[in-house]
């Protein structure tokens, strides 16, 4: 994959952050789970809305994001457009690089073009308008990917009192194939009854990461949506 330098067309966060993954199943709602979130002793209390998350997902033709997720390399890198919102109608999309360094990531922004997104739409309609006046950088993180997947998935913020561990749980994720051109209307495939919560903290904050986790009912995994998705449209043929 071909990268870029920085320009004033992106935004980065400010530092290097862990982000660690639980997986639960749960067949009774998420009420429950977020109960447990609430309870915590760190007192985490829920910021914005949940809103709805939908990402459009680029590999190279050989998957080396996948491989490499799936190898375990400590280095990888995952490009991904995402917007907020309705998966139909006027979408405002923003192009996302995320770098992992061992346990720690960053993510590189680019805010692209508004667009319209019609249910009948292909994935090269989506694009296009998008990706109009493309600044070089971004240019290059393209240059070398195509699509390979689309998903949704319902998302809830919470925050600790000390402002120090941020969580999100993400529950009804879907995964649409995109490889043959076209955006399915139905999900293609979905993670069934699965909620994936996520804690989020900057690296200083590691130290005392222990009394954040042992108070949550989750399993610790390896929980990527966008591996998943794959490997679940690729039993279908449709990766």
């Amino acid at each position: 994959m071909s990268r870029g330098g920085e320009n004033l067309n992106a935004s980065a966060e400010s530092e290097y952050r862990y982000e660690i993954k639980f997986a639960h199943a749960s067949f009774f709602g998420s009420h429950l789970l977020i109960e447990a979130i609430k309870q915590h002793p760190a007192i985490f209390r829920e910021i914005y809305a949940g809103r709805r998350v939908n990402n459009i997902y680029f590999d190279t033709v050989d998957y080396l994001t996948v491989n490499d997720n799936v190898s375990g390399y400590a280095d990888r890198e995952k490009i991904r457009i995402r917007w907020y919102g309705k998966s139909l109608g006027k979408i405002r999309p923003v192009l996302e690089l995320k770098r992992k360094v061992g346990s720690v990531g960053t993510k590189t922004k680019y805010e692209l073009k508004s667009a319209f997104r019609k249910n009948t739409q292909t994935i090269e309609d989506l694009l296009r308008p998008c990706l109009l006046g493309l600044s070089k950088p971004a240019d290059e993180i393209l240059s070398c990917v195509r699509p390979t997947l689309m998903n949704t998935y319902d998302r809830r913020y919470f925050v600790s009192a000390c402002g120090g561990y941020r969580i999100t749980l993400d529950e009804n994720v879907n995964f649409y194939s995109v490889g043959r051109g076209m955006i399915s209307r139905v999900p293609s495939a979905e993670l069934d009854s699965t909620h994936i919560l996520e804690v989020k903290y900057p690296i200083h904050n590691q130290k005392q990461i222990y009394g954040i986790t042992k108070f949550l009912p989750f399993r610790l995994t390896k929980s990527s949506k966008y591996v998943a998705g794959i490997d679940l449209l690729s039993r279908q043929g449709l990766s």
